[in-house]
């Protein structure tokens, strides 16, 4: 955005739009999160989110949950938005910040023209070592798999790498949601 809005709505209370609310409120915008959840941070830990939420409410204009969109409108001056549910009301916001079901993105990458298979959910199909089912492709992160998150996107491409070079090495099975996945070690010399 080419300048912080006096005035933001976040739509989606999980991480990402609960990380992004808090650099505009940092930058001096009033930040308004809504949810249409009963809770922030779905899956996480109830204690640590529960935390969390204490703290954002006293840094946010408002966390409204059991609400969702109910339509938007747009002119030159703003954004109005209309809620239905717990905050059913209607409200002007200068920008809008839309930060609500992630997917991976395999479009138009070729993958077509490979042997890569892309499951029903939308993901890249890879076996342990993140090999796909074309010999000469590897897949790591976002196009890889649940969770979306960069640190398990770093263990996977430790592993990717690893196995190119010929050492065995898979990163184990874990029931996510976790808050990290595990990295495995490097083989050690000879």
């Amino acid at each position: 955005m080419p300048e912080i809005p006096k005035r933001l709505l976040v739509i989606g209370g999980g991480y990402i739009g609960l990380e992004l609310g808090s650099v505009y409120s940092a930058l001096g915008s009033q930040v308004v999160v809504v949810e249409m959840l009963d809770s922030l941070l779905a899956g996480a830990d109830a204690d640590l989110a529960r935390y969390l939420v204490q703290r954002l409410t006293k840094e946010f204009e408002a966390i409204h949950t059991s609400t969702k969109v109910a339509a938007v409108v747009a002119d030159a001056l703003g954004v109005t938005v209309k809620f239905e549910g717990k905050h059913a009301a209607e409200e002007r916001f200068d920008k809008v910040l839309v930060s609500i079901g992630r997917r991976p993105n395999v479009e138009n990458l070729g993958l077509e023209n490979t042997k890569v298979q892309v499951g029903k959910d939308g993901f890249i199909t890879i076996d342990p070592a993140r090999r796909t089912q074309d010999p000469n492709i590897w897949a790591i992160g976002d196009c890889a798999g649940q969770p979306m998150l960069a640190h398990k996107a770093s263990a996977e491409a430790r592993v990717a790498v690893e196995a190119i070079s010929g050492a065995k090495s898979t990163l184990p099975h874990v029931q996510f949601p976790l808050s990290c996945s595990p990295i495995p070690k490097s083989p050690g010399p000879g």
